[in-house]
């Protein structure tokens, strides 16, 4: 599930992870994004990334500039930009990337 030369460190992230997912209302979006940018560098196949960051960032509230910072857009994207990791839905990591193209425009 984790891709850690540690085995400390692969069992911190699950159990944050556990914890994450039971309380990811108390969360302000910027914050689930930076921790769904932390977990993908760890390449963590948990719940948190994917089931709960994409239903707390639907496609249509990535696209909404009042629902999603900019700065929440671009740490999504870097969570969910490599395929190899299969992280999200499909064609989640696409509509990231149109997001942030239609914002750059």
């Amino acid at each position: 599930a984790f891709a850690c030369s540690n085995v400390s460190t692969e069992q911190l992230f699950f159990a944050v992870g556990d914890t994450i997912v039971a309380t990811h209302r108390h969360f302000a979006p910027g914050q689930l994004a930076e921790l769904a940018d932390a977990f993908a560098r760890v390449r963590a196949r948990h719940a948190f990334l994917l089931d709960v960051v994409p239903s707390q960032f639907p496609l249509s509230a990535v696209k909404d500039r009042r629902l999603c910072s900019i700065d929440a857009l671009v740490k999504l994207f870097s969570a969910y930009v490599d395929v190899r990791l299969e992280f999200g839905p499909e064609g989640y990591r696409e509509a990231l990337c149109d997001a942030l193209c239609e914002r750059s425009a």
